[in-house]
């Protein structure tokens, strides 16, 4: 078995897959994304809070952050090709937020995004983020309850 992050990580990337706009979808792992790639997603899990403030015994909640980083490579309109990635995401996590049972929830909880005037093409990289509400057993956590 595998951490519930990765299980959590390797879903999410999963349910994002497939988009309309047909953009490539990598997870954290991932070397840097290829230069002939116009239109990437990578999947992260950077941050999560664990809440052991529960009954003596009971499976502390896990709030994990999921990030999306938007690559965006193309000489026009980055910024509409980001927004409708954004779209397509965020509707297809609410199509099921609990990630086929892995999760109680997902939602998004913030975008920021930057165009890089250095690149010899219009790029623009932006980051979505969702919190997504999990547990595991004590002793057990590749096994989400």
């Amino acid at each position: 078995m595998t951490h519930a992050r990765q299980q959590i990580r390797e879903a999410f990337a999963a349910q994002i897959a497939g988009l309309a706009s047909a953009a490539t979808v990598y997870q954290w792992r991932a070397r840097a994304i290829p230069a002939a790639v116009k239109k990437a997603l990578r999947v992260s899990t950077p941050e999560e809070a664990i809440d052991n403030d529960g009954e003596l015994g009971a499976a502390p909640s896990r709030e994990l952050q999921i990030r999306v980083e938007i690559v965006v490579r193309q000489a026009d309109n980055a910024d509409d090709v980001v927004d409708q990635l954004c779209v397509e995401v965020e509707e297809a996590i609410a199509a099921d937020e609990t990630l086929g049972g892995l999760l109680l929830w997902c939602r998004p909880t913030g975008f920021e995004g930057d165009i890089l005037e250095e690149s010899a093409e219009t790029e623009m990289q932006g980051a979505l983020t969702f919190g997504a509400m999990y547990s595991v057993a004590l002793t057990d956590v590749e096994t989400i309850i």
